[in-house]
Protein backbone atom coordinates (compact mmCIF):
# COMPACT_ATOMS: atom_id res chain seq x y z
CA UNK A 1 0.00 0.00 0.00
CA UNK A 2 1.57 3.35 -0.68
CA UNK A 3 2.04 5.58 2.39
CA UNK A 4 1.52 9.14 2.46
CA UNK A 5 5.05 10.12 2.07
CA UNK A 6 5.46 8.23 -1.23
CA UNK A 7 2.74 9.91 -2.82
CA UNK A 8 3.66 13.79 -1.43
CA UNK A 9 7.49 13.47 -2.35
CA UNK A 10 8.41 16.63 -4.47
CA UNK A 11 11.40 15.15 -6.01
CA UNK A 12 10.05 16.30 -9.29
CA UNK A 13 8.96 19.73 -8.47
CA UNK A 14 11.93 22.00 -9.08
CA UNK A 15 13.82 20.26 -12.16
CA UNK A 16 15.67 22.68 -13.92
CA UNK A 17 15.04 22.37 -17.88
CA UNK A 18 18.35 22.38 -20.02
CA UNK A 19 18.42 24.96 -22.64
CA UNK A 20 17.87 23.52 -26.04
CA UNK A 21 19.76 24.59 -29.42
CA UNK A 22 18.24 24.59 -32.51
CA UNK A 23 16.63 21.73 -33.53
CA UNK A 24 16.49 19.97 -36.90
CA UNK A 25 12.68 18.87 -37.43
CA UNK A 26 14.12 15.72 -37.85
CA UNK A 27 15.81 15.79 -34.14
CA UNK A 28 12.53 16.71 -32.80
CA UNK A 29 10.74 13.56 -32.30
CA UNK A 30 13.91 11.93 -30.78
CA UNK A 31 14.79 14.70 -28.55
CA UNK A 32 10.72 14.41 -27.36
CA UNK A 33 11.07 10.46 -26.77
CA UNK A 34 13.94 11.49 -24.60
CA UNK A 35 12.60 14.63 -22.49
CA UNK A 36 9.47 12.24 -22.02
CA UNK A 37 11.38 8.86 -20.81
CA UNK A 38 13.91 10.99 -18.17
CA UNK A 39 10.14 12.83 -17.19
CA UNK A 40 8.33 9.42 -16.79
CA UNK A 41 8.84 8.76 -13.38
CA UNK A 42 7.29 12.43 -12.38
CA UNK A 43 4.29 11.72 -14.62
CA UNK A 44 3.66 8.36 -12.84
CA UNK A 45 4.45 10.49 -9.46
CA UNK A 46 1.64 13.17 -10.43
CA UNK A 47 -0.90 10.55 -11.40
CA UNK A 48 -0.54 8.45 -8.30
CA UNK A 49 -0.41 11.54 -6.14
CA UNK A 50 -3.85 13.39 -7.66
CA UNK A 51 -5.75 9.49 -8.00
CA UNK A 52 -4.42 9.32 -4.18
CA UNK A 53 -6.16 12.86 -3.13
CA UNK A 54 -9.46 11.64 -5.19
CA UNK A 55 -9.53 12.44 -9.02
CA UNK A 56 -11.72 10.53 -10.94
CA UNK A 57 -10.15 11.59 -14.20
CA UNK A 58 -6.61 10.49 -12.71
CA UNK A 59 -7.65 7.03 -11.85
CA UNK A 60 -9.72 6.22 -14.39
CA UNK A 61 -6.25 7.29 -17.08
CA UNK A 62 -4.13 5.58 -14.77
CA UNK A 63 -6.06 2.29 -15.26
CA UNK A 64 -6.45 2.81 -18.88
CA UNK A 65 -2.79 2.76 -19.03
CA UNK A 66 -2.64 -0.25 -17.39
CA UNK A 67 -4.43 -2.23 -19.50
CA UNK A 68 -2.64 -4.47 -22.49
CA UNK A 69 -2.20 -2.74 -25.43
CA UNK A 70 -4.14 -4.88 -28.15
CA UNK A 71 -2.52 -7.16 -30.10
CA UNK A 72 -1.96 -6.07 -33.96
CA UNK A 73 -3.78 -7.88 -36.61
CA UNK A 74 -2.07 -9.70 -39.68
CA UNK A 75 -1.05 -7.47 -42.10
CA UNK A 76 -3.79 -7.74 -45.02
CA UNK A 77 -2.74 -8.86 -48.46
CA UNK A 78 -1.88 -6.26 -50.68
CA UNK A 79 -3.32 -6.43 -54.43
CA UNK A 80 0.32 -7.73 -55.52
CA UNK A 81 0.11 -11.00 -53.67
CA UNK A 82 -4.06 -11.54 -53.53
CA UNK A 83 -3.15 -11.31 -57.87
CA UNK A 84 -0.76 -13.84 -57.24
CA UNK A 85 -2.45 -16.47 -55.48
CA UNK A 86 -4.92 -16.27 -58.05
CA UNK A 87 -2.92 -16.65 -60.96
CA UNK A 88 -1.54 -19.11 -59.20
CA UNK A 89 -4.77 -20.92 -58.42
CA UNK A 90 -5.92 -21.04 -62.14
CA UNK A 91 -2.77 -22.12 -62.76
CA UNK A 92 -3.24 -25.38 -60.83
CA UNK A 93 -6.60 -25.96 -62.24
CA UNK A 94 -6.05 -25.55 -66.23
CA UNK A 95 -2.90 -27.94 -65.41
Amino acid sequence: MLQEDDINQNSCEGRQETSVHNLRPSQCRAFMRRKLAAAFPCIVQGFVREAASGSCAHVKLASELLEPAPRKLAARKGSAQKLLEKLGGETQTHI
